[in-house]
């Protein structure tokens, strides 16, 4: 006796369903898919707390905490561990960019340093120490990689400029003025040693550390004796 079935063409490796058949197999998928996801939350929730038993090793735990995220991912949809792996990248690149900042914020300020405290070797500072840090609020790192210190000059005209020199430049122009900077060069400091000692009330920056000529200096600069 013949009997009517369903229809199925296939063409090749595709089937083509019946509507009936089509909502059948959708509710199975569903099914099957509540299925795993609920086997899904049961497990992640027994690793999660197993994870936090005292007994387990440092070892055992790395490998809970790696199943639970998998775990977690099985769970999750295709967009939503897309979600969280740009997240993830996000955070690695901010992190990258954030030591790049930092290891090249070291190298310009130790650029700067050794340049300046060359300087102050080469011009005869009687602390090279105290006289880089007089020189560093002035003192930037040009594109180029040069290390520039911002001085006040003349134009051609008289009037007053700010120039920018180099680290020698600047320590030669300081050196040219003794009335200022005189008590920071140890043959200044030389010659003013035979004179009897002054009266003004000034700190002389020979008898002081560097960190109490730092303080005097962002304080009270006029107290110092240059």
């Amino acid at each position: 006796m013949y009997r009517s079935v369903p229809s199925i063409v296939c063409f090749g490796d595709d089937v083509e369903f019946t509507p009936a058949q089509q909502e059948k197999l959708n509710s199975l998928l569903a099914e099957d898919k509540r299925g795993l996801r609920s086997q899904l939350a049961n497990t992640e929730r027994q690793l999660a707390e197993l994870s936090e038993s005292k007994s387990l090793t440092e070892a055992e735990r790395e490998q809970l905490r790696e199943s639970l995220e998998e775990t977690r991912r099985q769970l999750r949809s295709k967009e939503e561990n897309e979600a969280i792996e740009k997240k993830k990248l996000q955070k690695e690149l901010t992190t990258l960019r954030k030591r790049a900042d930092e290891a090249e914020a070291k190298q310009r300020e130790s650029t700067i340093a050794v340049a300046l405290s060359e300087a102050a070797v080469a011009g005869g500072a009687f602390n090279p120490s105290i006289l880089s840090q007089v020189l560093r609020e002035r003192t930037t790192l040009t594109p180029e990689g040069n290390v520039v210190v911002e001085v006040a000059g003349k134009d051609e005209d008289g009037n007053d400029i700010v120039e920018r020199v180099s680290p020698i430049d600047a320590v030669k122009r300081m050196k040219a003025q003794p009335d200022r900077w005189g008590g920071l060069f140890a043959d200044f400091v030389a010659s003013k040693a035979a004179l009897p000692t002054n009266k003004n009330g000034k700190v002389d920056v020979t008898t002081i550390s560097t960190d109490e000529f730092m303080r005097l200096w962002k304080t009270n600069r006029s107290k110092l004796d240059l």
